[in-house]
């Protein structure tokens, strides 16, 4: 189970947010985290949808090999986080690479320990 869990959650059809950096809330640590899973939803996909994200701690991509997740059909898990421990006082953000879709109500989750 996470200890903590920072949500963004974008409402309504994604092709009328704006693509771009710092998308939604940013998040300031208040204690030292690592990073263990990002889960996308989409309330309304399918299979054709596709929305890229990229998750930044400081700057820098939390991502190993390719600095985003692709949501299809409605719901994308990734484990491929890079940074063992992310300290206090760290800010997280999300950027909004790529809208590809007709898909609606995104929300991603990042779970940290």
């Amino acid at each position: 189970m996470a200890a903590k869990t920072l949500t963004w959650h974008f409402e309504g059809v994604l092709a009328q947010h704006r693509i771009g950096t710092g998308r939604g809330p940013a998040y300031l640590l208040d204690a030292s985290y690592a990073p263990v899973q990002v889960l996308l939803y989409a309330g309304t996909a399918t299979h054709a949808d596709e929305v890229v994200i990229d998750i930044k701690a400081d700057g820098v991509t939390i991502f190993q090999h390719q600095p985003n997740l692709v949501v299809k059909l409605a719901r994308s898990v990734s484990k491929d986080v890079k940074l063992p421990r992310l300290p206090k006082g760290t800010l997280i953000t999300l950027d909004l690479v790529s809208i590809v879709s007709g898909a609606e109500d995104l929300t991603v989750k990042l779970d940290l320990i």
